[in-house]
């Protein structure tokens, strides 16, 4: 049995390796994949080099795929601020090299009619929101102190989630309000089981997104970003047998040069 003893804020936690949950949705390039905002599903297809054909099956003498994915729609991934500045900004130089401690939490979005934020439109009766009063628990309890990752789950978590078509439905969505708590707290890497953080047609304002990162409106400057050093990840999958509370967190992300790659973040379980 593997196991690795991490100090934080001065006591000593047991980790476990084989007690390990994976987060991440995997990318079945010949099955049911998650989708959103409209985007092709993953695919794969056999390298064709003059004779040469990577598939076994057509007769090749290896298997080499040819494969095409959307990071920001096709599965599970971690997106840096670059996604929403000019500049060229990588999000895999964002990666923790050692599990970072993690707060985890389920929340329950409520309907729009209810929600005491600022929400501009466009918006839509039947949309759930995460407001400031939705975390209030959360933010108040002081359980975020120290640490330097939270794993969102909503409610419901249906086991669809993993395959869900995402256009075909309104996700929830945070408010700016609720973004900016949440990096008032110091958190710099934040796990949600959605497609975004913003509402998929939210006019181009982004305005949860810009909250998190502390990018002001309209400003498309990473110098201008006061949290350029924090990650999103998106389109992750907590099971329901995973209890709130803390844990470690392995944030794997894969070497891509890019704004946004395919992630796989781990929860560590952790005894005292």
């Amino acid at each position: 049995m593997t196991q690795l003893q991490i100090e934080h804020q001065g006591r000593r936690w047991r980790v476990v390796a084989e007690r390990a949950i994976d987060l991440s949705i995997p990318i079945d390039f010949e099955g049911a994949q998650p989708s959103c905002f409209g985007a092709p599903r993953a695919s794969a297809e056999p390298l064709r080099v003059e004779q040469f054909v990577g598939d076994v099956i057509a007769g090749g003498s290896c298997n080499c795929p040819v494969l095409t994915l959307i990071p920001h729609c096709n599965g599970t991934h971690t997106e840096c601020v670059g996604h929403i500045v000019e500049e060229a900004f990588q999000v895999t130089n964002l990666a923790p090299v050692m599990p970072i401690s993690c707060r985890v939490a389920t929340v329950t979005p409520k309907r729009l009619a209810s929600v005491r934020d600022f929400v501009p439109d466009p918006t839509d009766a039947t949309d759930f929101v995460i407001d400031t009063q939705v975390l209030e628990p959360l933010l108040d309890s002081g359980k975020l102190d120290g640490c330097e990752a939270l794993v969102l789950r909503t409610l419901p978590n249906a086991p669809d989630k993993r395959v869900r078509d995402w256009s075909a439905t309104s996700a929830p969505y945070f408010t700016s309000a609720a973004m900016a708590e949440l990096a008032a707290c110091h958190i710099d890497h934040l796990i949600v089981d959605l497609p975004s953080l913003d509402r998929a047609d939210d006019g181009g304002r982004l305005a949860a997104h810009r909250a998190w990162w502390g990018l002001p409106a309209n400003s498309r400057c990473l110098a201008d970003a006061s949290r350029a050093h924090c990650t999103v990840t998106e389109l992750a999958y907590v099971p329901d047998q995973v209890a709130d509370g803390f844990y470690f967190l392995s944030l794997q992300i894969a070497p891509m040069a890019a704004d946004a790659a395919p992630s796989r973040p781990v929860l560590l379980p952790v005894e005292s």
